[in-house]
């Protein structure tokens, strides 16, 4: 089991920044069950996959206060080009930050 995390460059509200390292690839195991945490900040309320099809057998779990997850038991072995969207709703403005990711399923 991998436990790792990716945060988005920048998102912004209210004066509040968020930053962190931007992990852009991570590798699972086919046939084994992995997970992946995507943190953008805790005033992010939205994590999604906007960009790219999950590989079979996985799913994003949108946690709330900034994180998702990435989990489940991949079927095999695909590169999948994804990209990861960070929304906060601040009233009747949406800020959005995107990441492109790579999720590797190796044998």
């Amino acid at each position: 089991m991998q436990a790792k995390q990716f945060s988005t460059k920048r998102l912004s509200r209210r004066g509040q920044t968020c930053r962190g390292h931007n992990q852009k690839k991570v590798d699972f195991t086919a046939g084994v069950f992995n997970t992946f945490t995507v943190a953008a900040g805790p005033y992010v309320d939205l994590i999604m996959v906007t960009n790219g099809t999950l590989p079979s057998g996985l799913t994003l779990t949108n946690n709330g206060k900034g994180t998702a997850t990435l989990s489940g038991t991949p079927t095999s072995t695909v590169t999948a080009n994804l990209t990861f969207t960070a929304s906060i709703h601040g009233g009747p403005k949406t800020y959005s930050a995107t990441q492109k990711f790579t999720l590797n399923v190796v044998p």
